[in-house]
């Protein structure tokens, strides 16, 4: 079991109007590697303002995270399902009148993924967010908006990460990181 918190000082000011949050930030993880099973929750956001701008205060974008990870045996994905916004049942695109039908409301709280190694140093990830789909969708015609790839590879002790999340015809997010232990 594996438990994290932050705290975040939030500041921004534009010409006179100024505004002050702060922020928790925690979780907490639990791994079972030999039965290749993982769970975890976190809480982002939880707290309020200090000082609002013009005396207007505002929520600040609470969001409750729950998700498992699971590889089945004989089975090559790692599968992952992590359920966010909890806080917030209603889940809206930009521009949308009326309520998302229930299934498609729920769908808008999921978020599916997969990973699976080849050899010790190489994984490829695969994951979608119908959120982000029903954000970023540009007409009726399929497209791969809300959809993810990746690939991580180890050199040595340098872990390379490189993912790709499309946004349809509006392009896309690519990611690359380097990391490494230091001691």
């Amino acid at each position: 079991i594996y438990a994290g918190a932050g705290f975040d000082i939030i500041h921004s000011s534009y010409a006179e109007y100024k505004s002050t949050a702060l922020a928790l930030t925690g979780g907490i993880f639990y791994q079972d590697t030999t039965s290749h099973f993982s769970a975890g929750i976190a809480i982002r956001n939880l707290g309020g303002q200090l000082y609002a701008f013009d005396d207007r205060r505002e929520p600040l974008p609470l969001d409750i995270s729950a998700g498992i990870t699971k590889k089945p045996e004989a089975f090559p994905f790692q599968l992952s399902l992590t359920l966010r916004h909890l806080t917030d049942w209603d889940l809206r695109v930009f521009g949308e009148s009326g309520k998302p039908t229930f299934f498609n409301n729920i769908m808008r709280h999921v978020f599916f993924g997969g990973e699976t190694y080849l050899g010790d140093s190489v994984a490829l990830r695969l994951g979608y967010d119908h959120y982000l789909h029903e954000q970023a969708k540009t007409g009726s015609d399929f497209d791969l908006a809300g959809i993810s790839i990746g690939i991580g590879f180890t050199v040595r002790n340098i872990t390379f990460d490189f993912s790709r999340n499309s946004y349809s015809k509006l392009g896309g997010l690519t990611r690359l990181s380097i990391k490494t232990n230091l001691l």
